[in-house]
């Protein structure tokens, strides 16, 4: 009796896992066709791109929602912090491109929500390609210009783990609890890190045991 595990010749297989999931990016990048021209990568796809292309990512990580426009526009100290934090973090990505040129990619969150839109709207400054990192949920927001993107889940966090790996360094400015989370993986991880002290939030309550070889940056 044949082996009814083994496939006749003239048997169809299903897709590979290569198959489906080129599949779902197909589907997602239809999906975000009206949000975003950005390239749509899995975590893997963008992996083989930085090794071959010798990349340097910094990822930034902190406030979205708690630094949303109206936010801005009803609070005079909301209003203080991020323009406070625009040119920080603007000095910190000009040192950046000093540094690595064309290699340097700025990784965030995708919106155009608190401090990942200073990024994205820096990046689009001074010519820094950028890239997000996310979940679907950022389907219902606006998108900042990005070459690549990197949707992982349909649950705020659940890209956390990709964003971490693809970023060869990480910058915290305020954030909450993902931002304190990641931080601490990445210094476990023996990433560099820099945190802005001084905007509040995550950023102003890690202490300096908790991610060992930190650069924490004054306001």
């Amino acid at each position: 009796m044949a082996d009814m595990a083994t496939p006749r010749p003239n048997q169809p297989r299903g897709p590979t896992s290569e198959q489906v999931g080129s599949d779902a990016r197909r589907a997602l990048t239809v999906k975000y066709a009206s949000k975003t021209n950005a390239t749509i990568l899995s975590g893997e796809e963008f992996d083989e791109i930085r090794n071959r292309d010798g990349l340097h990512v910094v990822g930034v990580t902190g406030f979205s929602g708690q630094w949303g426009k109206s936010k801005i526009d009803s609070d005079p100290a909301v209003r203080a912090n991020v323009d406070a934090a625009i040119v920080a973090l603007e000095r910190h990505l000009v040192a950046l491109k000093n540094a690595h040129g064309g290699k340097l990619i700025l990784s965030s969150g995708a919106t155009m929500e608190g401090v990942p839109k200073i990024i994205y709207d820096l990046c689009e400054k001074h010519g820094i390609a950028a890239m997000g990192v996310t979940c679907e949920k950022a389907l219902n927001y606006q998108l900042g210009t990005m070459k690549y993107l990197i949707i992982e889940g349909q649950e705020w966090g659940s890209e956390s783990a990709t964003f971490l790996r693809t970023s060869d360094e990480i910058v915290v400015l305020g954030g909450g609890g993902q931002a304190k989370r990641e931080a601490i993986a990445a210094g476990q991880a023996g990433k560099k890190i820099s945190l802005f002290r001084g905007y509040g939030g995550s950023a102003d309550e890690i202490s300096p045991s908790e991610v060992p070889g930190a650069t924490f940056i004054l306001r």
